[in-house]
């Protein structure tokens, strides 16, 4: 996984470690992760608090074998996809939150794992109760149970 304090701009995001007043959202592309983000950007607002806005992208395994992968850099696709994903919702953030700085994330690996780190230096974690595994019939999804029990600061899951 790479420094979860590189952003899309590779500029070093200009916050103290540790401060209460950042708030990491994980998203997804679900509509469980845009109900998160909304509520992510009304306590920013509310706190004046940093927000980051966090997806994350991983390759999966291709199995065992003589397995060609896809042509092309899939891997480039996916971390392009994750990018413009973060682009996106930070541009609607920055329009809802004037004077507030706001950070968006896009890193390689585990989502659970990247939200887990980012929550170190975070004084609240925010995400949608499921996403876009397969499993519907979950109360709450693998990332946000993952969360829940491995975040090293508070955490709100938005149904």
């Amino acid at each position: 996984m790479s420094d979860p304090r590189t952003t899309l701009a590779g500029a070093q995001a200009t916050r103290p470690p540790g401060l209460p007043g950042r708030i990491v959202v994980g998203i997804d592309g679900s509509e469980e992760a845009s109900r998160a983000l909304q509520w992510a950007i009304e306590e920013a607002r509310l706190r004046s608090a940093v927000l980051e806005i966090v997806s994350t992208w991983y390759l999966p395994g291709y199995g065992w074998g003589d397995v060609t992968p896809a042509p092309g850099d899939p891997g480039l696709q996916f971390a392009a996809n994750a990018r413009g994903m973060v682009e996106e919702a930070a541009s609607q953030a920055r329009l809802a939150l004037p004077g507030i700085e706001v950070v968006a994330t896009a890193l390689e690996g585990s989502p659970a794992a990247v939200l887990v780190e980012l929550s170190k230096d975070a004084g609240l974690l925010v995400v949608g109760s499921r996403g876009r595994g397969g499993f519907k019939g979950l109360l709450m999804g693998s990332v946000s149970q993952e969360c829940t029990a491995h975040a090293h600061c508070p955490i709100v899951i938005v149904h």
